[in-house]
């Protein structure tokens, strides 16, 4: 069977939501969130609950969020007291070409830092790296 995770998406810009939408429709069940605030509240309730236990939940996180910016969200999911949510792994697909964010993601400890590109299948692959590290990740 091929991997098909669930696949958490943090991103305000409906162009790019419905771009991702099209790359990704055969590798992820894809849930949308525009708000950080939103998704951090999805997310503590989402760890209460049973959920698909031979299907992995990735995090894809813009960083330039209306309500607050994408390294919150990343540092509050590091932080979390549950080890569920702690070690979800975070992919972050931003146009940010900062190197302090990229720096400040890796050292809270973002799985993949990716700028936005669909030119390539870079994204495809992070996902699917995921699955291949799902031992080291979630070990």
């Amino acid at each position: 069977m091929a991997y098909n995770p669930i696949l958490f998406y943090v991103e305000d810009d409906g162009a790019v939501i419905r771009l991702v939408e099209k790359n990704l429709k055969d590798t992820a069940k894809l849930i949308y969130f525009k708000r950080g605030d939103v998704f951090l509240d999805f997310l503590g309730r989402y760890s209460t609950v049973p959920r698909e236990p031979d299907r992995d939940v990735i995090v894809l996180l813009d960083l330039n969020l209306p309500d607050m910016h994408g390294t919150t969200i990343l540092e509050t999911i590091r932080q979390s007291p549950d080890i569920w949510v702690r070690q979800l792994p975070v992919i972050i697909f931003t146009s940010s070409d900062d190197p302090e964010d990229r720096e400040r993601c890796e050292l809270l400890g973002c799985t993949a830092y990716l700028q936005k590109s669909f030119e390539d299948d870079r994204l495809i692959q992070a996902i699917q790296k995921v699955d291949s590290e799902k031992a080291y990740i979630f070990g």
